[in-house]
Order: structure tokens, then sequence, then C-alpha cells
């Protein structure tokens, strides 16, 4: 193992050739609960979402040195937003392999010492190789309209249609014949009518800054009279018996 001072090791992590490699690893998966308001039942849920654990690293060689940088990371699955990265309650961050760095004492320093002279290209992780957003294609091949729906905690939905209606129990201001007693809580209708002539509600319900969306869907267009009724009203009638899933 060679011996270099700090002055050739600042010279040699300053050098753009550099070989970069990194690699995240999920470790585990967990269910954690979160309550959601039930504007139908007007009372809170308590809803699992799934959760991931994992280990990121990215490596750097040259010269037949190698200096590793390790941090964590948790996500909701299918929710970006929701990523979380750090080194809190790590042992070991750094890793220099291959070389011995001295200072003007002639002594070691060691890989946390090292750190503070290196940039972010040792030490950044690109993060969107978990494909955290997930969205599913529910057809293709069309002249309609391409619409992709962020969907909270769960994959996305992507399709071809056409906007057809929508409607709004409340404007989010205490004024006006639209106002449902409430502001910072509201609920959004649209109504979509895709290539295979199926029918999909999307319901919006906003509560205190946070949104969740619920797929709501019919087989054929023979429900709608019923889904006509159903967005001319402002909310989500109890007697509705639409599935709160996507049934393309």
């Amino acid at each position: 193992m060679k011996t270099i001072s700090i002055a050739e090791f600042e010279t040699l992590v300053a050098r753009n050739d550099w070989q970069r490699e990194q690699d995240c690893e999920v470790l585990e998966r967990l269910d954690r609960q979160v309550e959601e308001w039930n504007e139908e039942n007007e009372s809170f849920d308590l809803n699992d979402i799934p959760h991931v654990f994992g280990l990121a690293s990215k490596t750097s060689t040259l010269d037949g040195i190698k200096i590793t940088y390790t941090e964590g990371f948790n996500y909701d699955e299918c929710y970006s937003d929701s990523l979380s990265t750090g080194t809190e309650g790590q042992d070991a961050i750094w890793s220099v392999e291959s070389v011995t760095v001295v200072d003007e004492d002639c002594d070691e320093l060691n890989a946390h010492e090292l750190a503070d002279y290196l940039d972010s290209d040792f030490s950044s992780i690109n993060y969107s190789v978990l494909e955290i957003e997930q969205i599913i294609d529910v057809d293709e091949d069309s002249d309609m309209e391409t619409f992709t729906l962020d969907i909270d905690t769960a994959p996305n939905v992507r399709f071809t249609g056409e906007l057809v209606a929508n409607a709004a129990s409340s404007n989010n201001q205490a004024i006006g014949s639209g106002y449902n007693g409430q502001t910072g809580r509201w609920t959004e209708l649209s109504l979509y009518k895709t290539k295979a002539e199926n029918l999909s509600v999307i319901k919006l319900v906003a509560l205190e800054g946070k949104m969740s969306v619920t797929v709501l869907a019919a087989r054929s267009v023979k429900r709608w009279k019923r889904l006509k009724s159903f967005l001319a009203i402002a909310g989500y009638p109890k007697s509705c018996t639409l599935r709160l899933a996507l049934m393309m």
C-alpha cells in the first residue's frame, strides 16, 4: 500500500478519469399505518402503506485506489416524493482502500477525515434506478388524448381517452353556493371515456393540503346515465355501486 501526502491526495481526487459505479439494494419492505380521512363515512381509516428500506453505495476507482461512500434510503412505494436518504446511525460512511494519506506531521488520516477533500462526484447517487413511480398502461394506439393519473401510494395509471365531465363538492372558499362548510377539505370528480368505451371516475379528495386519488370504473357505456347522475351532485353517494378499483 502506497503512502501519499494530503497535497498528492488532493491532486489525485481532482482527476476526471475516475471510474464510478453505484448500487442500490433494497433490504426490507414493511407496511406503515397512516390515518386518512374517509369522506363517505366521515371518519379516519387506518391504511397500510408499503414502505421500503435500503442501502446505497457509490464506488470510485482509479489506479488501484478505491473510495466508497454508503448511505441509507427509504420511501413509500409508488410515491417518489417520500424518498429520504441519509447517513444517520451508520458506523461506516466512507472507506478508502489501497492508499494511506498522511498530514504534515506524518500522521495518518482516516476515511472520515479524507471525506472533507472529496466533492459530490464521490457521493451523489442517482435514485431514478429504483423506479419508485410506477405506471400501469391501460390501453394504447389511439387518436384520443393520453392521460397520466398520479395516484398516492399506488402505481400511476396511464390511458388514452377523453375527459367527459367533472364536478367538485366545494371551491375551498367560505363563500358561494359550492361551499361545503369546511375549508381545506373538498372532493373533485372527473369522468373519462377510454378507447375501449369504458367509463372511469377519478375521485380526488383533498384534506389539509394532502390529496388522495381513487379510481372508480364501470365496464361499459351502459352505465352512462348512472354515472351522469353521479357527477351531477357534489359528493359521493352511498348508493353508488362502483367498486374502488380499476376494472378496465
